[in-house]
């Protein structure tokens, strides 16, 4: 029997009282975890990111350092 199983056997047999605590926890633990995912930039966020940069030339040199920082944030 899966622990998925388990809880799903136990979920059937606690009181709705209870159920409702349950539900709360559930749900915290799931933005928990959201929040501690670490989040990645979207494909338009990137390219947002790299039309901003500066364009290379005589007077505003482009550097890759910046470029990577676009593509691989920290």
């Amino acid at each position: 029997m899966t622990a998925r199983d388990q809880l799903l056997k136990e979920l059937d047999q606690t009181p709705d009282v209870l159920i409702e605590e349950i539900l709360d926890f559930c749900l915290f633990l799931r933005q928990r975890q959201h929040a501690k995912a670490p989040q990645k930039p979207s494909a338009a966020q990137i390219l947002d990111a790299i039309a901003d940069l500066p364009l290379e030339g005589k007077t505003n040199a482009f550097s890759w350092q910046d470029h990577d920082q676009v593509l691989y944030p920290q």
